[in-house]
């Protein structure tokens, strides 16, 4: 289990390269679905024993796999396809291994290095979801179901400024966390009719959010730290 978290990148990363080196349905269907079961599998075995504390992490990696699997679909230019298959198996195996040393290495721990880890990765799941849902509104056939991506993107900012905080002490706002959901959401239904494109849209909309989760972050903090 301790070098979990460098096999599982190398075999992803082979994985995905015999996939888009000549891709097809059935070779991608197939190896999709091994990732998704081998990701799912790892991070099961990263909070076994500590479910109740780490389900979040658990959560986190499928979420961070499926969002990656999909974004890789969309792009056609095919060095940044080899761009992100790269990041996103270094940041898979980066995230396991401070999940890990979270939950089971307590005394090697580095304080708040999966609360970062963790803070990158929601930003390009960020990116990546709004990417992919900004293409798939402008095809024909999912035009008329428009307006489920609001639904789809405060989920999505829901569950990345919920996960923001599991790594830390603090305790989430559930009114905060929808309140700072919705405007994020209202200000990605503003920015996604800019003419800047879909891939420009989501950068703008995920930095926005990282520019707010992180002074939410060290807001918490900061009162963490001052004596009651």
């Amino acid at each position: 289990m301790d070098k979990l978290y460098i096999y599982l990148p190398i075999i992803f990363l082979f994985l995905l390269l015999f996939v888009f080196q000549n891709p097809t349905i059935v070779k991608t269907t197939v190896v999709y679905l091994i990732i998704f079961i081998l990701s799912s599998l790892s991070g099961f075995l990263t909070v076994k024993g500590y479910f109740k504390k780490g389900w979040p992490f658990l959560v986190e990696i499928i979420v961070l796999t499926v969002s990656a699997l999909l974004f890789f679909l969309f792009l056609s230019n095919r060095f940044w396809q080899y761009v992100f298959i790269i990041v996103f198996c270094f940041f898979s195996g980066l995230f396991l291994k401070c999940a890990y040393s979270f939950l089971h290495q307590i005394r090697v721990y580095e304080p708040h290095s999966l609360e970062k880890v963790t803070g990158l990765i929601n930003f390009m799941i960020s990116y990546w979801v709004l990417s992919g849902v900004g293409t798939l509104m402008d095809w024909d056939p999912f035009r008329l179901f428009s307006y489920l991506d609001f639904i789809l993107v405060f989920v999505l900012f829901f569950w990345l400024i919920y996960s923001s905080g599991q790594s830390g002490s603090e305790q989430r706002d559930f009114k905060k966390v929808i309140t700072i959901s919705l405007v994020l959401s209202e200000i990605y239904l503003v920015i996604r009719f800019l003419p800047f494109g879909f891939h420009l849209n989501a950068l703008i909309v995920s930095i926005i959010y990282g520019i707010i989760i992180n002074l939410w972050q060290k807001n918490n903090r900061l009162r963490q730290s001052v004596p009651k």
